[in-house]
Order: C-alpha cells, then sequence, then structure tokens
C-alpha cells in the first residue's frame, strides 16, 4: 500500500512540475483601434467630428486604409457611406454629420489599416450619439 501511495504522489508531483514548465500559450493578437476627434465612442457633438480629418489608428505605425460609415437616425433609417481610399471623412459624410439630429448615431464600422509590415487589420468599431 506504501509504494502505491509513494507512486501516485510522485505521479501527482511530476504532472504538477510539468504544467508548470510546459510552455504558456501564444500571445493574443493585439486589438487594432482607432480614433476620431480623440474618441473612441459615446456621446458627442456634430462639431467635435466635422472638425477632425477622420479616423486616427492609436498606433502611429499603421494607417486607416478604408471604413464604412453609418448614419441612423431616432426612425432607424440609416445612411451608409464607405471611404476605400483612407480615414479620411469624404464632402458626403461632412454633409450627412452636419444634417444629423441629437440623439442620431453614428457608426464607423469595417475599420481597416495596414501595417508597417503590408497587412491589413480590422480595427474595432466606433460608436457615437449626437449631443
Amino acid at each position: 500500500m506504501k509504494i502505491i501511495l509513494n507512486l501516485f504522489s510522485f505521479l501527482i508531483i511530476s504532472c504538477a512540475v510539468s504544467a508548470q514548465t510546459s510552455p504558456s500559450s501564444p500571445p493574443q493578437k493585439p486589438v487594432h483601434k482607432a480614433t476620431i476627434a480623440g474618441k473612441m465612442g459615446g456621446s458627442t457633438s456634430k462639431n467635435e467630428l466635422l472638425n477632425s480629418k477622420g479616423l486616427i489608428p492609436v498606433d502611429k505605425t499603421h494607417r486607416i486604409t478604408e471604413f464604412k460609415l453609418t448614419i441612423v437616425n431616432r426612425e432607424n433609417d440609416e445612411i451608409e457611406f464607405f471611404n476605400d481610399k483612407s480615414g479620411e471623412l469624404t464632402e458626403n459624410m461632412r454633409a450627412e454629420i452636419k444634417g444629423a439630429e441629437s440623439g442620431n448615431k453614428v457608426l464607423f464600422e469595417n475599420i481597416k489599416c495596414l501595417g508597417a509590415d503590408s497587412v491589413s487589420h480590422l480595427v474595432n468599431p466606433l460608436t457615437f450619439i449626437i449631443k
């Protein structure tokens, strides 16, 4: 019986040591983020959005290559715009933001950025409510 207990103890200790020395899981990919008017979402004024050039990646080694802007009014009607060249707001986007009313949602989605490694990355979406 003593031999069985010693063998069992040895197995438990061996498993614990093995678990501690096994390689850790690979690091998770970084989450790519962007801002507009220095914000990542929340309540904002039309002027804050209009006074900005557009989306700016948090990681300065990246650049925004495209995004979709959706404005949702109180009746849940959606107006969508696409920019497939940069993170800048187009004149049409600016006109719609200017016409947005308090309570309208402004969504920046399908944001893509290009890193120094020439790999395209998806960026977290941004959601704003017009004050």
